[in-house]
C-alpha cells in the first residue's frame, strides 16, 4: 500500500512500475517466516524509495553480514565485532543532500589514506560494514552511519575506539560542519552475532511496515517510510519531505562492506528480485494485473498469511477477478 503512495510522490521513478509489470506469463505467491510476496514481476531494487524492495534487500544484508560475523568467529575465537555510531550537528535549514554527502564525504576520509591503514593494522581490523541510516524529526535531517568492525583480537579495541572518533571529528569539521558532540558517539562490543546483523541493518526501511507501535523513536523523529505513511495519510508536509529525501538519496549504497570482506555480495536489486520461499499458489499474469491495478493487492497478501492461498482465490472470485486457470490449494493429508 505505501508503495503506491511513493508512485504517486514519485511519479518519474523506477517504483512507480515496481510490483505492476510482470515478468512472468504465470505470476507465483511465495510464503516465506509468514510473509507472502508475488513473484515473477518487474521489481526497482531501490531501499530509499521503495518499501517493498527495502524489507527484501535489508533480508538479504541481514543474511550476509551473519555470514561475515560467523566466518570471523571462526578464524578468530579470540576476537570481536565493534560496532560504532557516526553522526554530526544538523540544523533544520541544511538539506538533506548537503547533509548525506557530508556523512558520506566524512565516511571516505575516515577509511583512506596512511593512518587509517596503520591504526587498523594495530587494531587488528579484518574489515567493516557500514550502514547508511536517516530520520527526520525537530532538527530537521538526522543522517548517520552505522559500522561494525571485525577485529582479530580485543587488545586495541578501546584505543581503535578512540582514533576512530577523533578522526571522524576532524573529518566533519574540515567539511564545514562544525563541532561533533562526543555524547552522540558510540562504541560498542557485539553480545551476539544477531545483534550484529540488527545494528549494521537496522530495518527502517522494513520493520517500520510491521512495527507500527514503535513508529517513533525516542527523539521524535521519522524515519523516511513513516513519512511515507503519513504522506497517504493526507500530510502534504510529509510528502514534501519524502520527496526531497529521495532526490538525494538517489543511488546511495545503504549498505557497504570493505575489500574483501563480502565482494560477492548481491546487488539491491537482485535481492529485491530473487527473494527465496515456498511457492503457495499461481495466477495467470492477466488476473495478476486486474487485482494490482484495483489495489487488491495487499488484501491478497494478507489472506494468503493468514488464511492461506484458499481464501485468496475466494476473495479474488468475490472481486471479480478471472482466476479460472490459478493454480487450486494444496489439500493436505490429515
Amino acid at each position: 500500500m505505501l508503495r503506491y503512495v511513493a508512485a504517486r510522490i514519485l511519479p518519474r521513478e523506477a517504483v512507480c512500475k515496481c510490483g505492476r509489470r510482470c515478468t512472468q506469463p504465470v505470476i507465483t505467491v511465495k510464503l516465506r517466516d509468514g510473509n507472502a510476496r508475488f513473484s515473477g514481476i518487474q521489481t526497482c531494487g531501490s531501499v530509499w524509495m521503495c518499501p517493498v524492495c527495502a524489507g527484501l534487500v535489508a533480508e538479504t544484508r541481514r543474511k550476509e553480514v551473519r555470514e561475515i560475523a560467523e566466518r570471523h568467529a571462526r578464524a578468530f575465537p579470540n576476537g570481536a565485532v565493534q560496532m560504532g555510531a557516526l553522526t554530526l550537528a544538523h540544523h533544520r535549514f541544511q538539506s538533506a543532500k548537503e547533509l548525506r554527502w557530508a556523512v558520506t564525504k566524512a565516511w571516505s576520509r575516515v577509511i583512506a589514506g596512511k593512518s587509517w591503514k596503520l591504526a587498523a593494522a594495530r587494531a587488528g581490523c579484518a574489515g567493516w560494514a557500514r550502514a547508511l541510516e536517516v530520520t527526520h524529526g525537530a532538527n530537521g535531517w538526522h543522517p548517520h552511519i552505522h559500522a561494525a568492525f571485525f577485529l582479530r583480537d580485543t587488545a586495541g579495541a578501546e584505543a581503535f575506539g578512540l582514533w576512530l572518533w577523533e578522526r571522524w571529528a576532524r573529518a566533519v569539521k574540515r567539511l564545514g560542519f562544525g563541532e561533533c558532540s562526543p555524547l552522540a558517539w558510540s562504541w560498542e562490543r557485539a553480545a551476539h552475532y544477531d545483534a550484529v546483523t540488527d545494528y549494521v541493518v537496522k530495518g527502517n526501511f522494513d520493520r517500520e511496515l510491521t512495527r507500527g507501535h514503535m513508529k517513533l523513536g525516542r527523539s521524535g523523529g521519522r524515519s523516511p517510510f513513516q513519512l511515507l505513511a503519513d504522506a497517504g495519510e493526507g500530510d502534504r508536509e510529509a510528502a514534501r519531505l519524502f520527496a526531497s529525501f529521495a532526490e538525494a538519496f538517489k543511488g546511495a549504497r545503504q549498505v557497504t562492506y570493505s575489500r574483501g570482506l563480502r565482494d560477492d555480495a548481491a546487488t539491491d536489486e537482485h535481492a529485491a528480485a530473487d527473494a527465496p520461499g515456498e511457492i503457495v499458489g499461481s495466477l495467470p499474469a492477466l488476473a495478476y494485473r486486474q487485482l494490482m491495478w484495483r489495489g487488491l493487492g495487499a488484501r491478497t497478501l494478507d489472506l494468503v498469511e493468514g488464511e492461506g492461498w484458499g481464501a485468496a482465490l475466494e476473495f479474488l472470485r468475490g472481486e471479480g477477478i478471472d482466476v479460472a486457470s490459478a493454480s487450486r490449494p494444496i489439500e493436505h493429508a490429515a
